[in-house]
């Protein structure tokens, strides 16, 4: 029986999980002596920042860290999307409300909302459809910049983002990502 991707993606953080449990010292009577434990990471890393990687998931590259502050990750691929506050018209929410549902794209630059209109996705413009503070920006939370744009899946996780305008390169993992089954 195959593994579904998502099976494939979580795993791993359960074992994570489960390594950090045992590895604080208050746990140390609960495992022998052979048990070599990891180094551990935050509270904010393990509820927060946990590093999903398949094959759904374009940039969870294997020298990055398992887990970190969602700070530090900025909307790095294979991570929970941020939450930062923002208006949607009267309505203050938490960015993280606009996922759950399908693929969003999320991008500062209108060209973007063009480009992928052929795919099954929601496009988020920031500044049209959703507004920032002015004391935080989109491309800096995310890390793409004011050109770039990010794609997160339905379950709220980063799949890809880029720093460059929108161009055919793009569209295609776009379109690779948005097609895969989770």
């Amino acid at each position: 029986m195959q593994q579904s991707p998502y099976s494939a993606e979580r795993q791993p953080i359960g074992f994570l999980r489960h390594q950090q449990t045992f590895s604080r010292p208050d746990y140390a009577k609960w495992v022998d002596a052979s048990f070599k434990p990891d180094t551990l990471f935050s509270n904010d890393a393990m509820e927060f920042g946990q590093l999903v990687r398949s094959s759904q998931i374009i940039g969870a590259l294997p020298e990055l860290p398992s887990a970190a502050s969602p700070v530090e990750w900025r909307g790095q691929p294979g991570t929970r999307a941020p939450h930062v506050w923002i208006m949607k018209g009267d309505v203050r929410m938490s960015t993280l409300d606009l996922f759950g549902r399908d693929f969003v794209l999320l991008t500062a630059n209108r060209t973007w909302s063009e480009g992928v209109k052929a795919l099954s996705l929601s496009v988020i413009q920031v500044d049209a459809d959703i507004v920032f503070s002015s004391e935080i920006s989109f491309g800096d939370v995310f890390g793409v910049g004011a050109q770039g744009g990010t794609l997160v899946t339905p379950d709220g996780v980063v799949a890809w983002r880029t720093r460059s305008v929108f161009n055919e390169d793009n569209f295609e993992e776009i379109r690779r990502l948005v097609g895969m089954k989770r």
